[in-house]
């Protein structure tokens, strides 16, 4: 299954992939070991405030297990 999200997170974990998966993880309810890839199709910079943030629009890649 292919997710399209909007992400906004710290530079750092815009930095790696690893950090993104967790971000990913967190705001589907899916666990990491069933995300295959984070792509970033958009990347932009909010440096409004004190804390500057990345905002990220990806595409996540999640395997889906069928039971029967």
């Amino acid at each position: 299954m292919i997710r399209e999200l909007q992400l906004r997170v710290l530079p750092q974990e815009s930095a790696s992939e690893q950090a993104l998966k967790q971000v990913v993880s967190q705001e589907t309810g899916v666990s990491i070991g069933e995300i295959n890839a984070v792509r970033i199709l958009k990347r932009s910079i909010d440096a409004r405030q004190r804390t500057i943030f990345v905002n990220l629009k990806v595409q996540v890649f999640i395997h889906v297990s069928y039971t029967h």
